[in-house]
């Protein structure tokens, strides 16, 4: 198993039992991945961009924008 089936299994799952669940794969930057249930959300994670990069904090100051910029847009 590679790390990223073990990623792909918990976004599934995470999907399948939180309310609200918005779902980031990341490597060189993040990337938002479509809403989407099962085998098809695991397609959509492997898809979503190259990975091979582990920008992390790049990564989780661009979602931190990202949110912050949704959640102000929706106030």
């Amino acid at each position: 198993m590679r790390r990223t089936d073990a990623a792909y299994g918990l976004a599934i799952l995470l999907r399948e039992i939180a309310e609200k669940v918005t779902i980031y794969t990341f490597s060189d930057r993040a990337q938002r991945v479509a809403s989407r249930r099962g085998m098809a959300l695991r397609d959509a994670l492997e898809k979503s961009q190259p990975h091979s990069g582990t920008y992390l904090g790049a990564a989780l100051k661009q979602v931190e924008t990202e949110v912050r910029e949704a959640t102000t847009a929706w106030w």
